[in-house]
């Protein structure tokens, strides 16, 4: 039976320890309003319970086709996130993308930012109902506020209701209730989509896909996604141009739906990946979708391209074990068979895909090796050739001298029971994210003896380690899509223990 994409979400390698960042939450009030833009502020207030039927957005700027921002959390200045999102000092964060400053803005209620443009910041506030017979809390509505012209700053006076949820159940459940690598709502300045919420007598369940559509003020394409053959799952689900990408269980399908004119388009079907793991959409720029297919243990970086509106392989799994094999990667000095290899991440920077390639190995003795390196391909240009990126492993790669051979308890994978090995590892960390300017990884620091985000500048050259009270945000917020994990940004400091199960050699002290 075909696996769904979620399972692609655990770190590829079996010996790897599962990370999961936190994402926003928080225990905020209630909301109320109309269920379209008003035109003013709305204060926050009680769900009435009763229905209420959209209508159009009355603003500006709303965008005739949606389309993909590569930074969905940007305008061209500023990034908006949400600080201190498991507290009730959680604030809207502005932050100067050249200058680096911050404005921290009060909004009530609020629970994530959904996406920004030069003209809007959207974002959810929460509410309450009763859920399975509990006062639980829930996505109740999706607000917006303007860009102003002249500073080029949010004006949160002039925030705007855009959609309310119909009743008492809310839009979606919060994070709390769904779990931590969770989408929620996205958002692309015309269309907003999220999962829906049905309770039954015995439990909450999720329901079908819903897109709303501002422009015309209405919920559009319903008796689409109202079919059961559609995993709706917000972290395999993908708003990009215009359209919704999802996952077609019974046909075994990513399928593309056009918002637009509700036609379906198959962007990969059985061939394009196996039957145990599910292609998923790893990384989106602009142009293009990418995702990795394992299939008879090999492994192919596939493309979608929206233009062309076809798919291709991008990287081959000859070129990929030739360029590893050419490095020496797939064996080490503890014996054993032949590596295995599989990809972690997709990143999209600089017109190039950037590969980030787990190695795994065993030794006779059943010791475990592990390894991870950064290769990348340039995009649409002739006689591309796949590449090592000799800085960014540099960054990774565990200095020889601390190579050894260390007890290491491991967490369990995929059923299976913690277990405590022998483990050797040639990497200290992993990337998290990219922008055009910065790498996010998470890596051993030597001298404090502590896994920390570090940060590596592209156009330095350069990699410093972010002190406790320094925001990793700044590079892991730009973009939902273009990051280790796909959930939602939250606070990174708020989970840092989950980080800590990554390998170490301080351990050994």
């Amino acid at each position: 039976m075909k696996k769904h994409f979620k399972f692609m979400r655990v770190i590829f390698s079996l010996t790897a320890a599962a990370l999961f960042f936190a994402g926003c939450g928080g225990e905020y009030s209630t909301r109320s309003g109309d269920n379209s833009i008003s035109g003013g502020a709305v204060s926050a207030s009680v769900i009435s319970g009763q229905p209420v039927s959209a209508s159009a957005v009355s603003g500006q700027a709303v965008s005739d086709t949606g389309g993909y921002s590569r930074y969905t959390f940007c305008s061209d200045r500023n990034m908006y996130y949400i600080k201190h999102c498991y507290s009730e000092d959680a604030r809207l964060v502005e932050r100067d993308i050249e200058k680096g400053s911050e404005r921290k803005i009060y909004v009530k209620d609020i629970h994530e930012v959904c996406y920004a443009d030069n003209d809007w910041v959207y974002y959810t506030k929460k509410a309450e109902g009763e859920i399975g017979g509990e006062r639980q809390s829930v996505v109740g509505g999706v607000w917006r506020s303007p860009i102003n012209k002249k500073d080029f700053q949010m004006d949160q006076n002039a925030e705007e209701l855009v959609l309310r949820a119909e009743d008492w159940r809310g839009l979606v459940l919060t994070r709390s209730h769904v779990g931590r690598d969770h989408r929620g709502v996205q958002c692309d300045g015309r269309y907003i989509v999220f999962e829906g919420v049905e309770d039954t007598r015995d439990e909450v369940l999720t329901t079908s896909l819903r897109v709303y559509d501002m422009q015309k003020g209405s919920y559009v394409w319903e008796e689409i996604f109202r079919t059961d053959s559609f995993l709706i799952d917000m972290r395999e689900t993908i708003l990009w141009g215009g359209s919704v990408f999802l996952y077609d269980e019974d046909k075994w399908e990513l399928v593309r739906v056009d918002l637009e004119t509700g036609e379906r388009a198959t962007v990969a079907s059985e061939e394009n990946y196996d039957d145990e793991y599910s292609a998923y959409i790893s990384a989106v720029s602009e142009t293009d979708i990418f995702w990795w297919n394992t299939k008879e243990e090999k492994i192919e970086i596939w493309q979608y391209d929206l233009r062309e509106n076809k798919s291709l392989c991008f990287v081959t799994n000859e070129e990929l074990r030739k360029l590893l094999k050419q490095r020496g990667l797939l064996e080490c000095s503890i014996g054993g068979k032949e590596h295995t290899y599989g990809c972690e991440a997709c990143f999209v920077r600089a017109n190039r895909l950037y590969i980030q390639v787990v190695i795994d190995g065993e030794g006779e003795n059943g010791e475990v090796c592990q390894n991870r390196v950064i290769l990348s391909k340039g995009l649409r240009a002739p006689d591309v050739v796949l590449e090592f990126e000799e800085k960014l492993n540099e960054c990774l790669t565990n200095p020889k001298e601390r190579l050894r051979l260390f007890s290491k308890e491991w967490e369990g994978l995929y059923g299976k029971q913690p277990c405590t090995k022998k483990a050797y590892f040639k990497a200290r960390g992993f990337c998290a994210s990219m922008t055009e300017d910065e790498c996010l990884m998470y890596l051993e620091n030597p001298e404090k003896k502590k896994n920390m985000p570090a940060v590596y500048d592209f156009r330095t050259g350069s990699l410093r380690f972010l002190q406790k009270d320094e925001d990793w945000l700044s590079c892991y917020t730009y973009d939902r899509n273009n990051r280790m994990l796909s959930g939602d940004p939250g606070e990174f400091y708020e989970d840092y223990e989950v980080c800590d199960m990554m390998p170490n050699n301080y351990d050994i002290e």
